[in-house]
């Protein structure tokens, strides 16, 4: 088990014990109609304990006594299963139920995510948030596409998926755009706001008119090892000791294109 993973969920489950979001914690199946079913005991911590139970030393018989007796207790994990944090007893399965962060989530989307997962905690008031949360970044995103000018929308595509679709229609790219706004808004923004995008679409065009070449598995301009990946040489060509490469590049890029698009810095109308 992965304690760290567990640290990072302390404050969310103590928020769910305490009935911030419910009197009830409820687990959701991530595929009810599977009908999955997880059966689970205490887990050994290594110290002599269990995780989430509490011991004590019996005095009567001068033994470690817990609890809930760890080899006799087992519950069933099922879709819709609730543990009352009023309830003791419920609490008390809860305390080491919780500790079983392969097989249940603290999300839906993290269950999906997930290779593992059977289960996640349902939290209607969280799920809500990130739903609220995703139609904002949508929003966003789409606002960015809408205020923009056609003649953008062709190096913003390049600068979210590097894709090529400069002799499609401005209909074409807008849709795209779009899709991906709906899919995946955050790639939207960046293109929009991140501040390398002129280093980026320099790169992609110096691919695309030769200037900068792959061979072996390296990207080199003239006698310059960029580096193994696109994430590497753009990187390099950000660095200040490397502004006479990238002067030379944007040279020699508007050269081929003949317009001095990246020396002027005019990428954008």
């Amino acid at each position: 088990m992965n304690l760290e993973i567990f640290e990072k969920r302390k404050t969310f489950y103590n928020l769910l014990e305490k009935g911030e979001y419910g009197n009830k914690i409820i687990l959701k199946a991530k595929n009810p109609k599977s009908d999955q079913k997880l059966v689970v005991s205490p887990i050994k911590d290594g110290r002599g304990g269990y995780y989430g139970l509490t011991k004590k030393i019996n005095r009567a018989s001068n033994q470690v006594v817990f609890n809930i007796d760890p080899l006799k207790t087992k519950i069933t994990i099922e879709d819709g299963k609730e543990f009352d944090v009023n309830n003791d007893v419920d609490m008390s399965y809860w305390n080491f139920v919780k500790y079983y962060i392969d097989f249940i989530e603290t999300s839906e989307k993290k269950a999906n995510q997930s290779k593992t997962a059977l289960f996640y905690i349902d939290v209607p008031i969280v799920q809500a948030k990130e739903t609220i949360n995703k139609k904002k970044l949508r929003h966003k995103a789409e606002e960015y596409i809408y205020g923009d000018s056609i003649k953008n929308y062709q190096n913003r595509i390049r600068l979210i998926g590097n894709i090529n679709m400069e002799n499609n229609s401005p209909e074409e790219q807008l849709n795209y755009l779009l899709d991906v706004a709906e899919k995946n808004p955050e790639k939207v923004i960046s293109a929009y706001e991140n501040t390398h995008t002129t280093i980026q679409l320099l790169f992609y065009k110096a691919l695309d008119t030769g200037v900068i070449i792959k061979q072996n598995n390296i990207y080199k301009y003239q006698e310059h090892l960029l580096g193994n990946d696109e994430i590497q040489s753009i990187v390099f060509l950000q660095q200040e000791k490397n502004n006479d490469i990238l002067q030379m590049l944007k040279k020699d890029v508007d050269d081929r294109l003949g317009k001095k698009t990246f020396q002027s810095g005019k990428i954008f109308v």
